[in-house]
């Protein structure tokens, strides 16, 4: 998956409450990991009873990370997922000043395109395990999402 498509994912895992086929919510907050430029990369996405959304991804860069948060509405409906982005954005955390501000102006250079990929994705099928996992594919990658326990 390129890196600019990692903020679709997010579209892979909301449901609001409207006729689930499955009977189970998506909201609350679900981890896992997906593949971003060739690299496992941990994410965590919340799901709000209002029917917006927030997702994290962490791809480890060298001896720091890059944090990309994704936020939007969804809805599902019949256990598909449908999302809109509204925001996109990137930090850094232990990576060098040159290497934090060459990701920040990357990151600012392309956002309005992240962004405009990130709503082409078609709306997402949900798979239920149990209430407290599921999964989706994305670009042919099966993401399994887990309820946080907090």
């Amino acid at each position: 998956m390129r890196l600019r498509q990692v903020f679709a994912v997010p579209l892979v895992v909301y449901l609001i409450g409207c006729q689930r086929l499955s009977g189970h919510s998506i909201i609350g907050t679900w981890v896992g990991s997906i593949t971003v430029a060739e690299r496992k990369c941990d994410f965590e996405s919340t799901y709000g009873a209002d029917g917006l959304f927030s997702y994290s991804t962490t791809l480890p860069i060298g001896k720091g990370k890059l944090i990309m948060v994704d936020r939007g509405t969804y809805k599902v409906k019949d256990d598909i997922l449908t999302t809109v982005y509204v925001d996109v954005d990137w930090t850094t955390e232990g990576l060098s000043p040159r290497m934090a501000k060459v990701s920040r102006e990357e990151f600012l250079d392309g956002k309005s395109e992240m962004l405009e990929s990130a709503n082409e994705f078609e709306p997402r099928r949900l798979h239920w395990i149990s209430p407290d996992h599921f999964w989706f594919k994305i670009e042919g990658e099966r993401v399994d999402c887990l309820r946080k326990v907090e």
